[in-house]
């Protein structure tokens, strides 16, 4: 290594040619030196050999400038200026590799590669193409086409055909072979799939499972993960239908809701834990947090409200409108609640219809109640076929059967068309038919009085009226008999005896007709 003044002296020739001789070696080694030569001319290079890591320099003429570091250990060499143009070669090409240094390649032009380019970080500020090839952060590329798969293994399948799908994330869609157009995104999202098309999940092992089946949507982690065979599903909440194998056509919106649904078809759950339980029932509708929560194998029920039929398990055919509708049924059938608490103490009751807030809100076992209005039916529990309708209409006790209530004891007016109610009085219906043998002595037994009202309730307090008292009509009935057949007197419930006056209207016939008689027998005197 040398420098020299490229200036040879007028001298003799072995001075001559030592002058030569240093040239050259300055030139061969390039100035190599711990200094700058003495003597420098623009556009000239010179190495500063100081230490193992060289600098190559270049003289502007007034300045020596940094070209690049040449490392004599690692044998590398590190451009130092920021930018690198290749102006007259097109078609550059690297024995080895490429250090940057830390420093940018910039450029208008393309960046065509047959290989693979390997780096730490990349950004692009403008637009990445791929024509008809794939985009894999692993370098395992499928063979499918205009697939993008960006994460560990994802759409790693060595036999895959299937395009247009879109896998991210690690083993996203790494199974894959004959399946097209699904798009998995997150942590083993659609892993098992292979020839399953048109899938969607996204979020952490959704559709984890999914082997064939295809037209799902799981978004949410686990949502849908153990689905196998199933198609159609949708599933968008964390663990939403996540134990659904091959049941089809179910949507779950809700974290957990129809999360342990196996095999059910055609179930609609919509609300965080909304027929969380559900496994085998099928064409149920749950609207509503913890709607149908507990129901497992019963179909065919509605339920449209928070916690709307939530403790059902095998009950069927339910329609329950309203916050805590049919809350506590559980295998209980055929039921329709509408409104706020409707039916709400229901367990095994069946047939039974409550339409307006709280309405038949206490019935448990019993069977065939209807009631509609606000309070309607409200304290029936057991009682069976009862009819209640309008605010507070009440049977006269919870266990009261066969009875149809218009209206409460505020109620002083009923108002019909007609002054009559028809019922049937077919003779093909009856038996056993006979002269009653009750007549003018019953009626005089009987004592109309006038009153005012004083209801222990409070509801008909200061009302006049004429009427009969409960407990004297049934002393009459006792005193005379055929109670079974009278029936003045309701003792359903011990503290509201009811009368039925009307019932004494074939006596009072009969009445009048020994009057007639008597009449008849005077005259004849």
């Amino acid at each position: 290594m040398s420098q020299h003044d490229y200036s040879i002296a007028n001298q003799g020739f072995p001075a001559t040619r030592a002058d030569i001789n240093n040239v050259l070696s300055a030139i061969s080694t390039n100035n190599s030196g711990t200094s700058a030569p003495t003597s420098q001319f623009a556009g000239q290079f010179w190495i500063d050999t100081t230490s193992s890591t060289w600098t190559l320099y270049i003289h502007d003429g007034s300045d020596d400038i940094q070209f690049a570091t040449i490392d004599t250990s690692a044998n590398t060499v590190n451009f130092i200026d920021s930018a690198l143009d290749v102006v007259t070669d097109t078609t550059p090409q690297l024995g080895g590799n490429l250090d940057l240094n830390s420093n940018d390649i910039t450029g208008t032009g393309n960046i065509n590669n047959v290989g693979t380019i390997t780096t730490d970080g990349l950004t692009v500020a403008g637009n990445v193409s791929v024509d008809g090839g794939t985009i894999k952060l692993d370098g395992n590329y499928p063979v499918g086409t205009d697939n993008v798969a960006l994460g560990n293994t994802a759409l790693d399948s060595g036999s895959l055909s299937g395009g247009s799908n879109t896998a991210i994330g690690s083993a996203a869609l790494t199974a894959n072979t004959t399946g097209s157009n699904n798009v998995a995104v997150g942590l083993s999202a659609l892993q098992a799939n292979t020839t399953g098309a048109s899938n969607t999940a996204v979020g952490r092992c959704a559709l984890l499972a999914n082997t064939t089946g295809a037209g799902n949507v799981a978004m949410g982690s686990c949502a849908l993960d153990s689905n196998t065979t199933g198609a159609s599903n949708v599933a968008v909440g964390t663990n939403a239908l996540t134990t659904n194998t091959s049941a089809a056509c179910n949507t779950a919106v809700g974290t957990a809701a129809l999360c342990a649904n196996t095999t059910g078809a055609c179930n609609t759950a919509v609300g965080a834990n909304s027929l969380r339980t559900n496994t085998t029932g099928a064409n149920n509708v749950a609207v509503g947090l913890c709607s149908l929560y507990t129901n497992t194998t019963a179909s065919n029920n509605t339920a449209i409200g928070n916690a709307a039929l939530c403790l059902n398990t095998t009950g069927t055919s339910q329609t329950a409108v309203g916050y805590e509708s049919l809350k506590a049924n559980t295998t209980g059938a055929a039921n329709t609640a509408i409104g706020y608490q409707s039916l709400l103490a229901n367990t095994i009751g069946v047939n039974n219809t409550g339409v307006g807030r709280a309405s038949n809100c206490a019935n448990t076992t019993g069977d065939c109640n209807q009631a509609f209005g606000y309070l309607a039916g409200s304290i029936t529990t057991t009682g069976d076929n009862n009819a209640s309708l309008g605010y507070n209409a009440n049977p006269s006790a919870s266990g009261s059967d066969n009875q149809i209530t218009l209206g409460n004891s505020s109620n002083n007016n009923l108002r019909c068309a007609d002054t009559s109610i028809s019922t049937l009085s077919d003779l093909r219906d009856k038996t056993n038919v006979e002269d009653i043998p009750h007549g003018l002595d019953y009626i005089l037994a009987l004592r109309p009085v006038k009153f005012d009202w004083n209801t222990r309730d409070g509801s008909r307090v200061g009302k006049k009226d004429y009427g009969f008292i409960a407990q004297e009509l049934d002393q009459v009935e006792e005193t005379f008999g055929n109670k079974e057949y009278t029936r003045l007197v309701h003792k359903d419930n011990p503290e509201k005896w009811e009368a039925d006056p009307m019932k004494t209207y074939p006596i009072l016939i009969k009445a009048i007709q020994e009057l007639k008689a008597e009449i008849e027998l005077l005259k004849n005197k």
